[in-house]
C-alpha cells in the first residue's frame, strides 16, 4: 500500500510522456520547433564560419606554394601541391563567386535568379560562395515579391526552404521556421525535401538531387 501512490504517479508521467501523442502537448511541440530552428541556424552559421576559416587556410598555403616556387624549393610546392589538392578532394577547397551583376533590390535585400540549373544543395553552396544564401521568406510582402520574380524568370526556381532533417518540420536555410502551409507538398516516394517555386508562381517540394535554376538572396 505504501508504494500505491506514488508508483501510479510514476507511471502516469510516463504516459503522458511518452504514450501520448507529443503533438497534442502545445508546450512540447513549441520546444521542439525552438530545438530545431536553433539547430538549423547554428548548422548556417557553422558553415559560413568553416567557409571563412577555409578561405583563410587556403590563401597561407597558396602563398606558401607560391614562395616555395619562388624559392626553387620544389619538393616544398610538390608537398603543398599535394596538401591543396586534398582539400579540393574532401570539398574543403573554397571557391569564391562574385555576385551577379543583375540584382533586384527589395526591402533592404537584394536577390538574383541564377539560371545555371543545380541540385538543391550545390545551389545552397554556390549562394553562399558568392555571400548570399538561398532565398528565404520572412513577411508576405517578400513572398509576393519571390513570387513575382519566378513567374517572370518563366523557369522552376529554388527556395531556401528544407525538411530534411525531420520530415514536415520545414526551416529556411537561416533557421527560421518555415509555414508549411504556404506549400504544396506530397513528399512523393518520400524523397522530396527541399522547395521551389514552380512556373505556375506556388512552392513545392521535390527530390533535391533534381536540378532547377535558383534564387539567391543578400541581407
Amino acid at each position: 500500500m505504501f508504494w500505491t501512490k506514488p508508483i501510479g504517479l510514476c507511471c502516469g508521467l510516463c504516459l503522458l510522456l511518452f504514450g501520448a501523442d507529443k503533438t497534442k502537448l502545445p508546450a512540447l511541440e513549441r520546444a521542439d520547433q525552438t530545438y530545431k530552428s536553433a539547430i538549423t541556424k547554428a548548422q548556417s552559421e557553422f558553415d559560413r564560419a568553416k567557409a571563412k576559416a577555409m578561405e583563410v587556410r587556403q590563401k597561407a598555403y597558396r602563398d606558401a606554394l607560391a614562395a616555395a616556387t619562388r624559392a626553387g624549393d620544389f619538393d616544398t610546392a610538390a608537398a603543398i601541391k599535394l596538401a591543396i589538392s586534398e582539400f579540393e578532394v574532401n570539398g574543403e577547397l573554397v571557391t569564391k563567386r562574385s555576385k551577379p551583376k543583375d540584382l533586384v533590390k527589395f526591402e533592404e535585400h537584394e536577390y538574383a535568379v541564377i539560371r545555371e540549373p543545380l541540385s538543391w544543395h550545390i545551389a545552397k553552396r554556390v549562394c553562399e560562395e558568392m555571400g548570399g544564401h538561398l532565398a528565404t521568406i520572412n513577411s508576405p510582402r517578400e513572398q509576393e515579391f519571390l513570387v513575382k520574380t519566378c513567374l517572370a524568370a518563366k523557369t522552376e526556381c529554388w527556395l531556401g526552404a528544407t525538411d530534411e532533417h525531420e520530415e514536415g518540420k520545414w526551416f529556411w536555410v537561416d533557421g527560421a521556421s518555415a509555414d508549411s502551409t504556404k506549400f504544396e507538398v506530397d513528399n512523393y516516394n518520400g524523397s522530396e525535401h527541399s522547395i521551389y517555386c514552380a512556373i505556375d508562381g506556388v512552392f513545392r517540394d521535390m527530390y533535391s538531387g533534381k536540378r532547377y535554376a535558383y534564387v539567391c538572396e543578400w541581407d
